[in-house]
């Protein structure tokens, strides 16, 4: 007989798996845009306060971390939204 899956652990799972795809393509946008970055004498990047050197790995952290706040922010108003949706 299957298991019920509660909503909460639906959410948990949809947000570290959108967190990574987020990585990945990250990385792979990193890679595309470094060698014209470099070309137009661009060292760094970020958003903020969040200032890192260009790499493809950093633009994949920058990314992640940025759609992991809104996300969070959004999934948070949702959470409070529907304790006084009633």
């Amino acid at each position: 007989m299957r298991e019920e899956t509660s909503g909460r652990r639906v959410i948990q799972v949809m947000y570290v798996v959108t967190i990574a795809v987020v990585g990945v393509f990250g990385y792979l946008v990193g890679l595309a845009i470094q060698p014209r970055l470099m070309e137009l004498g661009v060292s760094e990047i970020g958003v903020g306060p969040l200032m890192l050197p260009v790499s493809p790995l950093n633009v994949a952290i920058i990314g992640m971390v940025l759609v992991g706040v809104g996300l969070t922010v959004a999934f948070g108003l949702v959470a409070v939204v529907s304790r006084y949706a009633d």
